[in-house]
């Protein structure tokens, strides 16, 4: 159950629907995960990464080798808000290009 509320907010963070939130967001995906990191990192981050929408697998792949291993707050909220930046920077360019050129 934990997992669908940091799902629910990393979404929130993708689509920049509560974009003044984004500290407090980012402070509350980090003490979720930090209930039980291991899991966070090892069954968490591949579901959601799989559930990506707007990116390749080797998109995919270059995401969950740039999210750190970290478990310390400034490293943990550095990981996520290069992950989002650069989740969103992935399905901008890809939504640019024509149609068929790449496999989603």
């Amino acid at each position: 159950m934990l997992f669908h509320f940091i799902n629910v907010l990393l979404q929130v963070l993708l689509h920049k629907s509560h974009d003044l939130l984004q500290e407090e967001i980012t402070l509350a995906i980090y003490n979720m995960a930090s209930v039980d990191f291991d899991a966070f990192y090892s069954v968490f981050m591949p579901q959601f990464l799989n559930g990506c929408q707007g990116v390749d697998s080797n998109q995919r792949a270059v995401l969950a080798r740039n999210f750190k291993l970290e478990q310390d707050l400034p490293s943990f909220t550095q990981s996520v808000q290069r992950l989002v930046n650069d989740l969103r920077y992935y399905r901008l360019c890809n939504s640019s290009l024509p149609t068929g050129t790449i496999k989603l």
